[in-house]
C-alpha cells in the first residue's frame, strides 16, 4: 500500500498557531494510476461541497454525497476517489490535543465530541473514520471559504477571528448531529450501537458489564466478545474513555471544581481520577484546564 504521511503541523502557520487551518479544493479528482493512502498528524476533516466520491480506510468504504462531512482519526490511512468529474471538497485539518477547541454549549459539546475528539488516544476501531451529512451544504462552505481568505490574509486578529468562525463551524455541525448522529464505513451491529449509547448515557454511574449485557439482552461472554469486535475496546476501556473524555469537555469549557468534575463523570476516587487522567493527557485536571483555559490566542 503506498502511502503518504503529512506533517500538517509544519506546513500551516495558523495549524501551529491555533490548531486549525483549511484548504479548498474546487475542482479535485483522483489522478490516474494507483491511488495512494494519506495519514496525518492532525485531525483531518473533508467537507464534500459538490460531487459524489468514495472515503476507503483499509477495507472499509464510506460512500458520500454533497454535504457530507467526514472525519479521519489521527495517522489513519485513508484516501478519496472520485470518478472522472471533479468534486468540490474543503479540507478542515483540527489539532485538538494541542490547542483547545472553542467552548461550545453544553447542549452541543457531546455531539460535537463524536466527531472531534481532544486526544488521539479516543481514537479506536469504532470511530477511525466517521461522518454526517449537513441538511444545507451552503452555510458551511461559505464559512470555510471566509475562514480561508482570512487565513490567508493574516490581517491582525486573524487568530482571533479564525477561532471565533471555527466556533460557528462546530454550533453548525453539532445542530445537524443532534438531529441525525453519525454514520461509518462498516455496517453498523446495531446491538453494540445500542451498547456505545447506553454506555455514553451512564458513564456517571457505577456499572460493569454486567449492567451493559442485561441492557442489551446479551450474555456477559457475548456483549464483551462482540463489543471488542466492534469498537477494538473492553466495555470498561471503552468506558473509561468516555468518562476521560467528558471530564476533558468540562475542564476546557465549564467553572465546575475538579472534583464536581470527577464525580459528574463517574469517578468516586479523585486520587484515581488524577491518575488516570494524567497517563491519558499528561497533565493534572487542575493544570490541564488552567493550561487550556489560559492559553493565548497566537500573535499577529
Amino acid at each position: 500500500m503506498q502511502m503518504n504521511r503529512h506533517r500538517l503541523r509544519d506546513r500551516w502557520p495558523t495549524l501551529a498557531a491555533i490548531g486549525v487551518a483549511v484548504q479548498g479544493f474546487p475542482a479535485f479528482c483522483t489522478p490516474s494510476g494507483p491511488i495512494p493512502f494519506n495519514a496525518h498528524d492532525v485531525l483531518y476533516a473533508s467537507f464534500l461541497v459538490r460531487g459524489d466520491c468514495r472515503h476507503d480506510i483499509g477495507d472499509q468504504q464510506l460512500e458520500e454525497s454533497s454535504g457530507s462531512l467526514a472525519v479521519v482519526q489521527w495517522d489513519v490511512a485513508h484516501r478519496i476517489v472520485t470518478d472522472d468529474r471533479p468534486v468540490a471538497i474543503w479540507n478542515i485539518y483540527l489539532d485538538p490535543a494541542r490547542h483547545a477547541l472553542p467552548a461550545l454549549p453544553s447542549e452541543l459539546r457531546g455531539a460535537v465530541a463524536q466527531l472531534f475528539p481532544v486526544h488521539p488516544g479516543f481514537a479506536h476501531r469504532r470511530n477511525r473514520l466517521l461522518a454526517c451529512t449537513m441538511a444545507d451544504p451552503a452555510p458551511l462552505a461559505s464559512l470555510l471559504a471566509r475562514m480561508e481568505e482570512e487565513q490567508l490574509a493574516s490581517r491582525p486578529g486573524h487568530h482571533a477571528m479564525l477561532e471565533s468562525m471555527l466556533r460557528e463551524v462546530l454550533v453548525l455541525v453539532g445542530r445537524q448531529l443532534l438531529a441525525t448522529g453519525v454514520r461509518g464505513p462498516a455496517e453498523a451491529d446495531e446491538g453494540m450501537e445500542r451498547a456505545c449509547v447506553w454506555l455514553a448515557e451512564h458513564l456517571g454511574d457505577e456499572i460493569g458489564v454486567d449492567d451493559l449485557a442485561r441492557a442489551v439482552g446479551l450474555s456477559r461472554f457475548h456483549a464483551s466478545r462482540r463489543f471488542l469486535a466492534y469498537t477494538g475496546r473492553t466495555p470498561m476501556a471503552y468506558l473509561m474513555d468516555l468518562r476521560l473524555h467528558e471530564s476533558a469537555l468540562r475542564l476546557r469549557s465549564g467553572d465546575e471544581s475538579v472534583v464536581a468534575v470527577a464525580v459528574a463523570c463517574g469517578f468516586k476516587d479523585l486520587g484515581h481520577f488524577g491518575r488516570r487522567f494524567k497517563t491519558a493527557f499528561g497533565n493534572s485536571p487542575a493544570r490541564y484546564r488552567a493550561a487550556a483555559q489560559t492559553a493565548p490566542v497566537g500573535s499577529t
